[in-house]
């Protein structure tokens, strides 16, 4: 994804950074972390069962003995299972709909992971004064992004601030911690875009816009109007229309009218060429930042701005506002037009100048998140978070605004997510029931009477007692796995060994 010299600096920035893993020296004390907590024990057409591995270096922390795996054979099955409570763990995403009638349990809670990728609109710049840096800003200004995600519903949520900084503080804290630095000590502001119509206003009447009666017209006298294209694939997600509707009547309500086309999934991406001058906005995949391995240099959503998609149809030179140092030792001096994409990009001149000069990288990637968030090319709208459901009738599980889910991004190969889980959840005691039952019971009680026959008569009485009855619940978690619709079972070793 890029020009044969990108790739080719790419290549051999990876090779580096599989060297420096090589290199890697563990500052733990031995045994290391080796094999796994769990593992297969049984194997039957219907499950698989992993037994805990008594070996493994952090066995102690961990409070779960079997695990069983069951295969559901749609989401049908698995909706009514949640429902009941017969799962206990399910990661995955709902709609309103489904969820709502999931939290009708009142066991039922669900957490939000840190997900990728994020989605949002991309500028056009041959669409009438899009290119001018001021109406791009207003446009961002108009539009309450919040109360448009916020409208749609969980999994979704509105995009971290500063809008358009591209490094997500909640997956590279690290990272994004080193960026705010730079941005303090280079002295470069950056916006806090937020929903303001007065900010806005001001702006388009900067470059010459009028506003007559709730019309906006532009400098060449014409309505200014807008028109947002998002494919039919995208368009099949009830969230994703409730959002991009949003935002529609908020800048009709403004002033500009904003209409939206749903063009077949089929024409992407020629629809970018074919349609070059019929839309102003774009509705596409992006993600909220670069990728985890800060610095890996790749900024997806510039895959869309630059080579070889150009969504935005804008060269991206942009004229940097500070000196900037190169990995190995080159300045750029402030007021130097740059490329932010394709060939010659100022991320490409950082990546093979040092490519182990991760400090110097992150200062590179820091100048392109200023002009990201300064002179925007896109509008980051939202991030699918990934849900987490949870029932804690019988199990322990942090709350669901605890860092065990904030700090375990969804996207990082699930590996810190089931850490997470495995090593925070715990058994709750068992659920201790007591009933009770009225019982007859018939006593039968001998006493003489005298009478003129002299005989004895035995008479039964009959007595009525309760008897008390304690029952204990045994905890079982069920987990599910949207991906593969795996339904995994995690119980205590009491219920395990009653399987037996």
């Amino acid at each position: 994804m890029g020009t044969s010299a990108e790739i080719q600096n790419g290549t051999a920035y990876a090779r580096q950074m599989f060297q420096y893993f090589k290199q890697y020296k563990p500052q733990f004390k031995f045994p290391p972390p080796m094999n796994g907590p769990f593992y297969v024990c049984k194997v039957t057409p219907a499950e698989y069962v992993l037994c805990k591995n008594p070996y493994y270096w952090d066995a102690k922390n961990i409070a779960i003995d079997y695990i069983v795996v069951y295969q559901f054979g749609s989401t049908a099955q698995l909706i009514p299972a949640l429902k009941t409570g017969q799962i206990t763990v399910y990661v995955g995403s709902f709609p309103p709909s489904v969820a709502s009638q999931l939290l009708q349990n009142p066991y039922n809670h669900y957490a939000l992971l840190t997900g990728a990728p994020g989605f949002g609109l991309y500028f056009n710049f041959l669409w009438p004064y899009i290119n001018y840096t001021q109406v791009r800003q207003a446009l961002i200004y108009a539009m309450d992004i919040n109360a448009a995600v916020q409208a749609a519903g969980p999994p979704l949520t509105p995009p971290f601030t500063p809008l358009n900084t591209l490094v997500s503080p909640a997956i590279n804290p690290g990272a994004r911690a080193i960026i705010d630095q730079y941005f303090q000590t280079a002295q470069l502001p950056l916006i806090n875009y937020t929903y303001d119509p007065q900010k806005a206003a001001q702006l388009l009447e900067s470059v010459g816009f009028k506003k007559v009666g709730n019309v906006w017209y532009a400098p060449d006298g014409k309505p200014f109007t807008l028109t947002m294209y998002v494919s039919s694939n995208d368009a099949s997600n009830p969230q994703t229309m409730t959002v991009l509707s949003t935002i529609a009547s908020q800048l009709t309500n403004f002033g500009i009218s904003t209409s939206i086309y749903i063009f077949p999934e089929g024409t992407w991406p020629k629809v970018v060429s074919t349609d070059a001058d019929k839309y102003a906005l774009l509705f596409r995949y992006m993600t909220p930042g670069f990728s985890i391995i800060v610095p890996s240099l790749f900024p997806v959503n510039g895959y869309f701005t630059g080579y070889p998609i150009n969504i935005t149809h804008w060269n991206g030179v942009v004229t940097l506002p500070i000196s900037i140092t190169l990995p190995n030792g080159t300045v750029i001096p402030a007021g130097t037009q740059v490329h932010l994409f394709g060939g010659g990009s100022i991320l490409g001149i950082c990546s093979s100048s040092a490519p182990g000069n991760y400090t110097a990288q992150i200062q590179c990637i820091a100048i392109y998140a200023w002009l990201a968030n300064n002179f925007p090319w896109f509008i980051h709208l939202y991030t699918p978070y990934a849900m987490v459901w949870y029932n804690n009738q019988y199990f322990q599980f942090p709350p669901s605004n605890s860092w065990v889910w904030s700090e375990t991004p969804s996207l990082e190969i699930a590996g810190p997510f089931w850490w997470s889980i495995v090593t925070s959840v715990k058994p709750g005691a068992p659920t201790t029931t007591t009933t009770t039952t009225p019982t007859v019971v018939t006593v039968t009680t001998t006493y003489s009477t005298t009478v003129v026959s002299g005989t004895t008569t035995t008479v039964p009485v009959t007595v009525t007692t309760s008897v008390s009855t304690t029952v204990s619940a045994v905890p079982s978690w069920v987990w599910g796995v949207v991906g593969l619709l795996i339904v995994v079972i995690i119980v205590v070793a009491v219920l395990a060994l009653r399987r037996k």
